[in-house]
């Protein structure tokens, strides 16, 4: 599809990425290419929460598998709390109060082979990450054991992660992390600066919490000893839950004052083919929870949250069940993943975690917005750290396409359109292509670039293209990378094979060009408008029609109008001799208003 000699000759591609083109790991097809490979890690870990300290004391063992057909020399292993260390480069500032001395690390080796962590020939720490010169390269189909032990403080003002109050801590970014290693860039080397969230690989956890007496666990996976570690009250209600269609109260408000009678334990999960793992302990939250039937399954649909009688919070586990049904039936329409999801809502922005979320409120728009992660980034292992747009922009599109279902007042998907574009500013120096990647953006641009421009450009094409088709090309491209690690590229060529046509005249402007959208009505003559698209960014035309009698009424264009390369377009105006007024794309991004209006108002 006009792709000279077999590579791309529309649109830009770096280096890197060609080179996986021609090495055969990605096809221009859009699917996975014949030799696609990604690594996987194992994590054994035991870790135990001090809330008197507020310290994380852990050990691990990460089996790492060399599945590519390269030799490695090194190996990289992110420590995400050193973004809390003094002089750090974060996008956000920490409080004082949570800068530390970082990691502490101890008894590490890999293969066996104590690591000296002063010798900087072998070991260079810098950022977050941490970076060894292996003894022996790790050859292709060869598996590495790394194993460390480690300490490091719950941070208390983290608007992600961290203690809440002296006895509630959501811990994520917690544990020495291996690095992917992937068939573009090598290792992934970008340091977590708050702002950027992650790129993970597929992995496996077995993971072992021990917490204090009078202390409850959630966690990504499966608890595996529920009957160990649950009162015989609680072990009851948590059984029934796979039979109940009902929102059930493992753990009331009267529980919770009454306090809650475990003894310290140690909390054993298991989570297969996830990407990462958190978990959320408190000795004062309550805990509603139901299931759902999903592709033959039971799925435990959990709400975690203050002993607060003022909330009613089992409407909440509602919501969520209500959107798992909608997101596995309907849009995207491809059933929930895992296991398990459970919501805790507690102070702070919130975040994102393979079956688990941190939620500041328990709003439809938040809850329904984490719950789509599961999809992206943590199904399909988008790199949010490059392209937070491939997993931010498609939640935050898909989320409002999912709100106005499930709630009253749905609106048809020229509303959802409109609806997407209000407050998105184009063409200002920030207003940066979506290709850049995102670890080079900061927080005046980061919003836009990740969540409402990308989310403007997929109802846009849904537009053009049509709800059945897009949703096609959309579960397809979910469907192909499910497991894997897509970039841009991969996005754009699925659509393009899935529904048989160029898209590049949306992919180029929109993605990869600086510019902007901008329409100016230029005459208004016999019933005929005439519009030209002076920016470079295609636009439908949203035309609003006042007539002199006091009514109105609105016209529409596809943005399809645009994709033959005209600049003007003429729009038959019905029953022109009674129109007033006409203003053209009001609600939708536009860099000069002044030329929208017929008669012009200056």
């Amino acid at each position: 599809m006009l792709r000279a000699f077999g590579q791309e000759s529309r649109l830009y591609m770096p280096v890197e990425i060609q080179r996986a083109y021609e090495n055969g790991t990605r096809s221009y097809d859009g699917k996975p290419g014949s030799n696609y490979w990604q690594n996987r890690a194992d994590y054994t870990i035991e870790v135990e929460i001090v809330p008197s300290d507020r310290m994380i004391v852990g050990s691990e063992e990460v089996v790492y598998h060399n599945l590519s057909p390269h030799s490695i020399s090194t190996l990289v292993v992110r420590l995400y709390h050193d973004v809390n260390k003094r002089g750090a480069v974060r996008q956000y500032p920490s409080d004082a109060r949570d800068l530390t001395e970082g990691v502490e690390l101890y008894g590490l080796s890999i293969n066996g082979r104590l690591c000296d962590l002063e010798n900087q020939q072998k070991v260079k720490r810098g950022g977050t990450n941490i970076k060894f010169i292996l003894e022996e390269p790790l050859e292709p189909g060869e598996d590495l054991v790394f194993r460390t032990s480690w300490r490091q403080e719950i941070p208390t003002h983290d608007t992600r992660v961290g203690s809440y109050d002296s006895t509630t801590f959501f811990i994520g970014y917690w544990y020495p992390q291996i690095s992917v290693c992937d068939d573009i860039f090598g290792w992934d080397e970008f340091n977590h600066d708050i702002l950027n969230e992650y790129y993970n690989g597929p992995a496996s956890f077995n993971v072992s919490v021990t917490a204090p007496e009078g202390y409850l666990v959630w966690g990504t996976g499966t608890l595996m000893n529920a009957d160990e570690v649950y009162p015989s009250d609680i072990l009851e209600k948590y059984n029934a839950l796979r039979s109940s269609k009902e929102v059930i109260a493992l753990v009331s408000h009267d529980d919770v004052k009454r306090g809650i009678d475990t003894p310290r334990s140690s909390w054993q999960f298991e989570a297969g083919e996830v990407s990462d793992f958190a978990f959320f302990l408190s000795d004062h939250f309550a805990w509603d929870a139901t299931s759902l039937s999903v592709d033959g399954r039971k799925v435990l649909v959990s709400t975690v949250h203050p002993p607060d009688t003022a909330i009613d919070y089992a409407a909440n586990v509602l919501l969520s069940r209500d959107a798992m049904r909608y997101f596995s039936e309907d849009v995207p329409g491809l059933a929930y993943p895992f296991e398990a999801f459970t919501t805790v809502i507690a102070d702070g922005w919130g975040m994102e975690f393979p079956m688990m979320a941190h939620n500041s409120s328990p709003g439809p728009h938040v809850t329904i917005h984490e719950m789509l992660h599961s999809y992206f980034p943590m199904y399909v292992h988008t790199n949010e750290t490059r392209w937070s747009w491939m997993d931010e922009g498609s939640v935050s599109f898909l989320q409002q396409f999912a709100i106005m279902k499930l709630f009253p007042g749905e609106q048809d998907i020229d509303h959802l359109f409109n609806k997407m574009g209000r407050g998105i500013q184009t063409g200002f120096l920030s207003d940066l292509p979506l290709m850049v990647p995102s670890v080079y953006l900061n927080d005046n641009n980061y919003g836009q670039a990740s969540y409402s421009k990308p989310a403007f450009i997929f109802a846009l094409i849904m537009e053009y293209l049509g709800d059945e088709l897009f949703l096609n090309c959309y579960r397809e491209f979910i469907a192909r990378w499910a497991g894997k690690s897509p970039t841009p590229y991969d996005l754009f060529y699925t659509f393009e094979d899935i529904s048989g046509q160029d898209l590049h005249w949306i992919w180029k402007p929109w993605f990869f060009d600086f510019g902007y959208a901008d329409v100016k009505i230029e005459s208004f003559s016999e019933g005929m408008l005439t519009v030209s698209m002076v920016g470079n960014q295609p636009m439908p035309l949203v035309i609003d029609v006042e007539n002199h009698d006091g009514t109105s009424r609105t016209l529409y264009e596809s943005v399809g109008i645009w994709s033959d390369g005209r600049r003007e377009y003429l729009v038959s105006i019905p029953e022109h001799a009674e129109v007033k007024r006409m203003v053209v794309n009001r609600d939708i991004p536009d860099a000069d208003r002044s030329n929208n209006t017929y008669p012009t108002a200056f």
